[in-house]
């Protein structure tokens, strides 16, 4: 089956949308121009063509408009390579027609199978239309030495009883015509005639009467063909004829060219144009959208992958200012005047028609109409399509760290038209619902400059980084109409948080050898998990730590900390009190006293040394200046020598040898001490073991590091 044939192809009728602006959508696997297509169970099928290099195809793809984000290879026929076929579809059927046979695809079986009975006539460039039961195959031409010869001719297939018939011939002889089916009746638009003239006429025709109306249509706004066939899409009722050609010196040029026809006010309007100029493509109509799929731009050079689509586009009022271009040709003329008149006398004008306001539409404004574009007649202003523009107030939300089983307060995005037409609003969708709960106040259709809310909830399931994203899919005019809104956050495990009361203790100055008043700290657990309390200390030994805390926190519960300063050096002393605990911010309080020696018994001292007395009892603190030799050889006797606040310097002996040592004592730690003083020349000498069993001397003491020795 070696064709040569024009292709048309089935439009569906779709409901009302908003959108105006192309959009594109997933690829073919093959490009490829002159090929034919149909809609079988919301699946667009295409078949055949040319691609790059000029060769004709056999293969099949096939796009889910469900799910339409990849085109699939489907069955192919083992027919040589077609391209230039019409095709239609019937009944989850998808018939391609050739010069003298046809086959059909079945997408529930995926197979292809040959039509088994041959059409009346042979003809090559024809182009057939899905009408009521019948598949109609019109026009075309045939060849013979050379010669072409445009047919009239008009065959009907019937896919339920696999009969062709013979009909009523068409009024003139056309190829490349595009054909619409429209209530009871077939449009035809332009197409090429003998002479190898474009068209611009508007032909109806009746299949139930095979009767054929050649006048009061108004034309095409300039002369074009369909060069592989066209069935042109329907969207609420309008036609819609996309691209296609023209004739240059018997050279075809590609157009991006959009009208769209009205068969009730006989109207013409201006549409998107396409991307770029296209012949050789399809377009089908399914879901409220229009998808034009490969094609050329006319050069036949290249085929393309390219698909796209479109929403309704046409205009449904216009204003006083929008009625001057009412056939589409871009000025201002006597055929505008006669479709402004005829529209309004029947009633169908989708514009105002009683324009000075008095009783009814009658030939006074006729005349305001005709003043009103009378200096239009050059260019008239452009039917710009209105457009609605969804506008969000974020494209994105992070709800940061929320702790497993909760959830967050609800994030607001705010959803508005900024656009000049009422938006339609077909889906809102969360991808992960459990996860980002999602609930809005936005209801189908959003008007101009209104707004609406979509309220999100985060409520991690899980540990660590969660994202999704909220899909909004609507009539938006931007090239893609489908917006996403980013959503990602934490999940954290419930943990505890060690909350202490204060952060830091100031003990002021405190005599050495001496201890402070306890001051108190609450430790709280103000988590959501138990606190564990590994320990509890203080850096330094010149503070002391106590509490009742015990080994840990349950949640919403508190203990005391107590802290208390006993200095161990002159000046000030410092030191970090921590709470080690399984909270993940370390728990600590900044301690600081300021360690001094002045008290009455270093005046004691004084006057011993100045008055020569000796046998004193003495308590004071100084700092280790210089550490002595013991004072017998091999024996414990340990001695050093400190130094009081008023610069006095004192001999530190014990004066029996089962003494305690101080094992760690270093030049400039501070020794507190309590013991006898006896006086010598260089400043005294403090005992400070003496004790006898009469009683006549206390057992003295050593304090170093807050460690006693006695």
């Amino acid at each position: 089956m070696n064709l040569r044939l024009l292709f048309c192809l089935l439009s569906l009728v779709s409901n009302t949308a908003h959108a105006a602006a192309w959009e594109a959508v997933a690829n073919l696997n093959v490009a490829r121009n002159s090929l034919a297509a149909g809609i079988i169970d919301n699946n667009i099928v295409v078949f055949g063509g040319v691609n790059y290099f000029g060769e004709m195809l056999n293969s099949t793809e096939i796009l889910d408009l469900n799910n339409p984000t990849a085109w699939q290879l489907a069955d192919s026929t083992d027919k040589l390579g077609v391209s230039e076929m019409s095709g239609a579809s019937n009944n989850g059927q998808f018939y391609v027609f050739g010069a003298s046979s046809a086959i059909a695809y079945s997408s529930t079986a995926n197979t292809w199978r040959d039509v088994d009975v041959q059409a009346p006539s042979i003809r090559s460039k024809t182009s057939a239309i899905q009408h009521g039961d019948d598949i109609f195959v019109f026009g075309g031409h045939t060849q013979a030495g050379g010669k072409i010869r445009y047919l009239k001719t008009i065959e009907a297939y019937n896919p339920a009883d696999n009969q062709w018939r013979s009909l009523k011939a068409m009024p003139i002889a056309l190829e490349g015509m595009a054909l619409a089916s429209v209530d009871s009746y077939i449009y035809a638009f332009g197409g090429l005639q003998v002479g190898k003239k474009a068209v611009t006429g508007v032909l109806r025709y009746h299949p139930a009467e095979q009767k054929w109306q050649r006048s009061g249509f108004t034309p095409l706004p300039f002369p074009r063909l369909f060069p592989v066939g066209h069935a042109a899409p329907i969207l609420d009722g309008k036609i819609y004829l996309l691209g296609g050609a023209s004739l240059n010196h018997s050279l075809l040029e590609a157009t991006d060219n959009v009208v769209i026809y009205d068969p009730i006010s006989n109207t013409w309007q201006t549409g998107p144009r396409l991307p770029h100029p296209l012949l050789g493509h399809v377009a089908v109509a399914s879901d409220d959208a229009i998808y034009v799929i490969g094609g050329t731009g006319g050069d036949n050079s290249l085929s393309s992958k390219q698909v796209w689509k479109l929403t309704d586009s046409w205009k449904k009022t216009l204003n006083e200012d929008q009625t001057c271009d009412l056939n589409a040709d871009g000025k201002f003329s006597a055929l505008d005047v006669t479709l402004f008149t005829q529209a309004c006398k029947a009633k169908s004008a989708y514009w105002k028609c009683n324009l000075n306001g008095d009783t009814g539409f009658n030939s006074k404004d006729i005349t305001l109409y005709k003043a009103h574009w009378k200096d239009a007649k050059a260019a008239c202003p452009e039917i710009v399509p209105d457009s609605s523009l969804l506008t969000l107030s974020a494209n994105g939300l992070n709800f940061g760290n929320i702790d497993l089983g909760g959830s967050n307060t609800s994030e607001v995005i705010k959803l508005t038209n900024t656009g000049n037409a009422p938006l339609s609003i077909d889906a809102i969708t969360s991808s992960n619902p459990v996860v980002f709960a999602l609930t809005t106040n936005c209801g189908n259709t959003l008007d101009i400059g209104a707004s609406c809310n979509l309220s999100v909830q985060f409520s991690p399931l899980t540990a660590g980084i969660s994202s999704g994203s909220i899909s909004i899919i609507s009539s938006d005019a931007s090239p893609d109409s489908s917006q996403t809104i980013k959503l990602t956050g934490s999940g954290v495990a419930p943990s505890p948080i060690a909350t202490l009361s204060v952060t830091s203790l100031n003990f002021g100055s405190q005599a050495i050898g001496s201890t402070s008043p306890a001051q108190s700290i609450n430790l709280s657990n103000t988590g959501k998990a138990p606190l564990v309390i590994n320990s509890i200390g203080s850096s330094s030994n010149a503070f002391v730590v106590s509490s009742d805390c015990g080994a840990g926190l349950a949640v919403s519960t508190s203990c005391t900390i107590s802290c208390s300063f006993s200095p161990i050096v002159f000046g000030n002393n410092s030191a970090k009190l921590s709470i080690n605990t399984n909270a993940s911010t370390p728990a600590t309080i900044s301690l600081q006293g300021l360690g001094n020696q002045d008290s009455p018994n270093v005046a004691v001292i004084a006057n011993a040394f100045a008055n020569k007395l000796s046998n004193i009892q003495v308590e004071s603190a100084g700092k280790v200046t210089k550490l002595l030799a013991d004072d017998l050889v091999g024996d414990r006797h340990q001695r050093f020598i400190v130094q009081l606040s008023n610069g006095q310097t004192l001999l530190v002996a014990h004066n029996i040898d089962i003494a305690p040592r101080i094992n760690v004592l270093k030049t400039n730690d501070t020794v507190a001490f309590y013991g006898e003083y006896e006086w010598s020349s260089e400043g005294g000498v403090m005992h400070w073991t003496h004790h006898d069993p009469s009683g006549s001397h206390v057992a003295g003491w050593l304090k170093h590091n807050n460690v006693t020795y006695q």
